[in-house]
């Protein structure tokens, strides 16, 4: 039987996952998804029954629910979570989730297939040039690979520090990196099974090296 969660439950997860994706240093793992809040004034709150139907409607997914939601606009509103586009959004999220290997090897594959039209080597794809987004980055804005895939082979292969400091668009990149080292803590029981996958699909030990490495290094 799904876990009941409060409305006050719900309202304190929201509040909790709006300041672990907004700039500062709140951590929801740290804080155990905590914030200081108090139940009296939520109750008087206009939306105070909007989060009464996320709660009884999601139950223990609320987190998740809430989650996909904030990974797709961080600045979403309570009531629009009650919109059946946010549910769409949470399907399609718990989707991935739920098929993360076979995602990822789908993936790669496409990587392997851009990389082989374009003549690239594996390391090209992580090299920036004049500041410019790299190739595997490019993929990831044009919705050719998911955002779970990039977090994945930086896992292994640590090249996003590299990134941050060659990348010379401040914008873009910057709310990029910034979603990713948000998200990657609610992903991490997935990520380090795709190693050896990686491994198996790009060919040679030599093109996966230590998470302490940048495959990038010499760029």
């Amino acid at each position: 039987m799904p876990m009941e969660v409060s409305a006050f439950d719900a309202y304190q997860t929201f509040l909790a996952l709006k300041a672990h994706f907004a700039p500062g240093k709140y951590d929801y793992h740290t804080y155990n998804g905590k914030v200081a809040a108090s139940e009296d004034s939520f109750e008087r709150r206009k939306d105070f029954y909007t989060f009464v139907g996320i709660a009884r409607k999601w139950k223990g997914e609320t987190r998740d629910f809430m989650l996909a939601n904030y990974l797709q606009n961080q600045k979403v509103w309570p009531r629009a979570l009650t919109s059946a586009d946010a549910e769409n959004i949470y399907k399609e999220w718990k989707k991935r989730q739920q098929s993360f290997l076979y995602m990822t090897k789908e993936d790669f594959v496409k990587i392997i297939d851009h990389m082989a039209l374009e003549e690239y080597r594996f390391d090209n794809i992580f090299q920036v040039h004049d500041g410019q987004h790299p190739v595997l980055l490019r993929l990831y804005y044009q919705n050719k690979i998911a955002l779970e895939t990039l977090m994945a082979m930086d896992y292994v292969l640590n090249f996003i520090p590299r990134w941050n400091t060659q990348i010379e668009d401040d914008v873009i990149w910057g709310e990029t990196s910034r979603l990713i080292a948000n998200y990657t803590p609610f992903l991490v029981a997935h990520i380090p099974t795709l190693r050896e996958t990686m491994k198996q699909t790009f060919v040679g030990d030599n093109h996966v090296k230590p998470r302490t490495e940048s495959i990038c290094s010499h760029a």
